[in-house]
């Protein structure tokens, strides 16, 4: 619709209709896409809830609205992908979200690799790995800090230097 709209347009540039159309077209096309947008989160957050069937029944509309919208066919590949992996999909999820609670952050990097591995392209599992990774970083930071300054306190300790080692 867009391609005919702007080739109208071309031939009379001026022609208060043809302006009129294509402005009518791209309202329609960002409507469209504002839906697309709300589906896709509907899905999302029915697929957190662990609703699956809701969730693929959102992607279902929202592919009717775009069929060939390559990140919905990558959500509906995942979510198909969920439902068939579903108990050891969620066990690994679960898995990692209790572990970045406790902040045992290498199993929660583990478990959320277990998730990518049964559902490749989840962002819900891809950005909680994410997060899990950040965690691990910054704790073995904070660890190596840690033996730098207990290191440092064992020579001084070594040395009879006490007040230094305090």
């Amino acid at each position: 619709a867009v391609k005919a709209a702007r080739a109208y347009l071309a031939a009379f540039p001026n022609d208060p209709a043809a302006l009129k159309g294509l402005e009518n077209v791209f309202q329609g096309a960002k409507a469209k896409q504002g839906d697309i947008a709300a589906l896709m989160l509907n899905a999302q957050n029915a697929l957190r809830a662990g609703q699956l069937p809701l969730a693929l029944q959102y992607l279902k509309d929202a592919e009717k609205i775009a069929p060939n919208d390559p990140n919905l066919q990558k959500a509906i590949k995942s979510a198909e992908l969920i439902q068939v992996n579903n108990v050891a999909y969620y066990a690994a999820m679960n898995r990692g979200i209790a572990s970045m609670n406790l902040h045992n952050w290498a199993d929660a990097v583990i478990a959320f690799s277990d998730a990518m591995r049964l559902v490749p392209y989840d962002p819900w599992a891809s950005a909680l790995l994410f997060d899990a990774q950040r965690g691990l970083a910054a704790a073995n930071r904070r660890r190596q800090e840690y033996d730098a300054f207990v290191n440092q306190a064992m020579q001084m300790l070594r040395a009879q230097r006490y007040s230094d080692a305090a």
